[in-house]
């Protein structure tokens, strides 16, 4: 049977990293992938709305470092990135669903904040894998920030693909990192419920730690009993004090 997987995670949270640890882990080929900040960083009119943005820097990372955190800066940055990306979804909807009716296995990448609003290729003909991955949350801070700088720096001085990011105020990483914590905390009582076939087929949730490549949770490793929600209690728990304590 085909198969789709559905790659969740905050900006930084080291989404690819984990593409072939959870094909691995799953014991699945490698499905044709869908990364929209791969199609994006190909993009004329990006390309060109990032150099106008960045022309008057120099490749000075203590420079970089300093716009990175000025939130008008961050705000011209994402308003280029998210109008861009707009325009390019459609297209890889389109190219995705084409994928589903040629019943090709796939993977696609995304923060999934509107999920599942948001994702309506999904196909009950295809195996549903929802595959999420966490950092701690001031690795994560830090890893977006870094990232931001060192994509940035390498676009000023080595003239490579505009910077293709997501850049994040912690205040943002903050909002996402809990509404994808819900999400799946959303997920796993349907699982408990017993609704999640009836939404999506046949499904299986993995959480992966990315900085150490983990799997720390399987819903197939849910117990078919009242212990049920024990379990997901405690899991859920330990997740939201490994990767946000409050």
């Amino acid at each position: 049977m085909p198969f789709q997987i559905i790659l969740f995670g905050p900006p930084a949270s080291g989404k690819s990293n984990v593409i072939t640890p959870t094909l691995n882990y799953l014991q699945l080929n490698a499905p044709k992938m869908f990364q929209i900040d791969e199609i994006l960083k190909n993009n004329k009119n990006y390309n060109l709305e990032m150099s106008n943005l960045l022309k008057h820097l120099n490749a000075d990372k203590s420079q970089i470092n300093k716009l990175i955190h000025n939130e008008n800066f961050i705000k011209e940055m994402n308003d280029i990135y998210f109008r861009n990306r707009s325009k390019i979804e459609n297209y890889m909807i389109s190219k995705i669903k084409e994928s589903i009716e040629n019943n090709e296995n796939i993977l696609v990448e995304t923060i999934g904040l509107n999920f599942p609003n948001n994702i309506k290729y999904i196909s009950k003909k295809h195996d549903l894998y929802l595959v999420f991955t966490f950092k701690k949350f001031n690795d994560l801070i830090q890893g977006n920030q870094e990232r931001s700088c060192n994509e940035i720096y390498d676009f000023i001085k080595y003239k490579s693909d505009a910077p293709h990011i997501y850049l994040s105020s912690i205040t943002q990483l903050q909002k996402i990192q809990i509404k994808i914590l819900l999400i799946l905390l959303d997920l796993l009582m349907d699982c408990a419920k017993n609704n999640i076939s009836k939404k999506f087929g046949k499904c299986r949730i993995i959480v992966f730690d990315s900085d150490y490549y983990k799997i720390i949770l399987d819903s197939d490793q849910i117990p078919n009993n009242d212990n049920k929600w024990i379990y997901i209690y405690e899991q859920f728990r330990k997740i939201l004090l490994k990767f946000y304590p409050f």
